[in-house]
């Protein structure tokens, strides 16, 4: 009776202009709206069944002049809006017991300015950014939940000789409930001979918690669970580093390889806070409890056999696992592979791509009397674009053609094909 997916229908409009205003004064803006319907059914306890229609609809504005103080000194200013209308209706066939409307309105405010000023041999970036977030909803106990957070950077990209670069950094984050968190970096670059680049790096990160997991409050009533945030969430801190070779022998071919080491401290994860019984749904929530690492080597080779060809081909080895218990963790393959063709004719106005991946067995279910390991599946796109027209192309293509996915370990949607106009004026 239920559905494993929804099936939806979107609509998209973007506009995009840009203009100078004088010599040295330039404005890019966006605007842009989005309307997504989605339907589906759900089963419930007891046999219940539940039909489910949802709508998401959203506009964002965004501007972002820039201005050219002097030679060498850039001034960008951003400043973005975007407002979020969630809807969700779940319908009980021949009931109206558990019949539910859920509305959520959220509306977020980006403010940004960042300088760029090259000094002799240093090119200095000095920016800050404000993000101001506040959701309606009748999830939070009095009906409004807001997060704010401020950050300020700086960088110096540094030419130390010819062939070598340095580019140390930091950046400050501030929120509100949460001690500033400090995340250093410095990168490195050096160019030994003409056909080889080398490169390393060494940083620290966090990651605050999202304001869906720190504030809302989600309850299912067609399957039957409750989802909880926390305010008390503590963000994620990393440190890691990289290093990193490429060989370019020749304009029409290039190899790289690239080993990572990362080490995550309070990553934020969904438990069980109480199990389903005869009369309450299970209970979900958000907790601070792994600590991670993963570590792992990447490699990668770019082809031109002909002019208007590029083959891509890449593996992925990834070992990602709890830092306490040495289980790995759930959903994260060891093993992942790529290929990809581009074909490019600007004569013809014909644009061509396909992109195979392969990822291999991910565990699932780490921490239950009997782990499964996710089978290994391939994803298989294709896009095609002819220009028939100055300014209009035809579009055409299609999404996981090999038709992978299931309900429990991939849930994605099945083979999809598309076609479409595109305008540029």
């Amino acid at each position: 009776v239920a559905t494993t997916g929804s099936a939806f229908d979107e609509k998209h409009l973007l506009v995009r202009g840009e203009a100078d205003l004088g010599e040295r004064l330039r404005l890019d803006g966006t605007a842009s709206w989005s309307l997504r319907d989605t339907t589906g059914v759900d089963e419930g306890a007891g046999g219940a069944v539940y039909d489910r229609t949802g709508r998401l609809e959203s506009v964002t504005l965004s501007l972002r002049p820039q201005l050219e103080l002097a030679p060498g000194a850039t001034l960008r200013l951003t400043a973005e809006g975007s407002w979020i209308a969630d809807q969700l209706l779940q319908d009980q066939r021949r009931a109206t017991d558990n019949d539910r409307i859920d509305a959520v309105g959220e509306q977020l405010w980006n403010l940004g300015v960042q300088s760029d000023m090259r000094i002799g041999a240093h090119l200095l970036i000095v920016g800050a950014e404000a993000l101001l977030e506040r959701m309606e909803s009748d999830r939070f106990e009095d009906g409004v939940g807001t997060r704010n957070r401020i950050g300020v950077y700086v960088q110096d990209e540094w030419r130390v000789a010819d062939g070598l670069r340095l580019a140390p950094g930091v950046r400050v984050d501030a929120m509100e409930g949460v001690d500033p968190a400090p995340a250093p970096r410095l990168a490195a670059r050096w160019d030994p001979v003409d056909t080889v680049e080398l490169r390393a790096s060494y940083g620290m990160a966090w990651r605050a918690p999202s304001f869906q997991e720190m504030l809302q409050r989600f309850e299912n009533t067609a399957v039957g669970y409750v989802v909880e945030g926390n305010p008390d969430l503590r963000p994620e801190s990393s440190h890691g580093g990289t290093l990193g070779a490429v060989w370019k022998p020749a304009r029409t071919f290039r190899l790289g390889v690239e080993l990572f080491r990362q080490e995550i401290d309070d990553l934020i994860a969904v438990v069980t806070l109480d199990p389903a019984s005869a009369d309450r749904g299970q209970r979900f929530g958000y907790v601070n409890v792994e600590r991670a690492r993963t570590w792992g080597a990447e490699t990668h080779a770019t082809i031109r056999p002909l002019r208007n060809l590029d083959l891509r081909f890449g593996y992925a080895f990834t070992d990602a696992r709890d830092r306490d218990t040495g289980a790995p963790l759930e959903g994260r393959a060891p093993h992942r592979a790529s290929a990809a063709a581009t074909w490019r004719a600007f004569t013809t106005g014909t644009d061509a791509s396909v992109r195979l991946v392969w990822v291999g067995e991910r565990p699932h279910g780490v921490g239950a009397e009997e782990r499964v390991d996710a089978p290994a599946y391939a994803s298989l796109d294709a896009h095609l674009r002819q220009e028939v027209a100055a300014g209009v192309s035809l579009l055409a293509g299609g999404r996981n053609l090999l038709d992978e996915g299931d309900p429990t370990f991939l849930p994605i949607a099945p083979r999809t094909f598309y076609g479409g106009v595109s305008f540029r004026y």
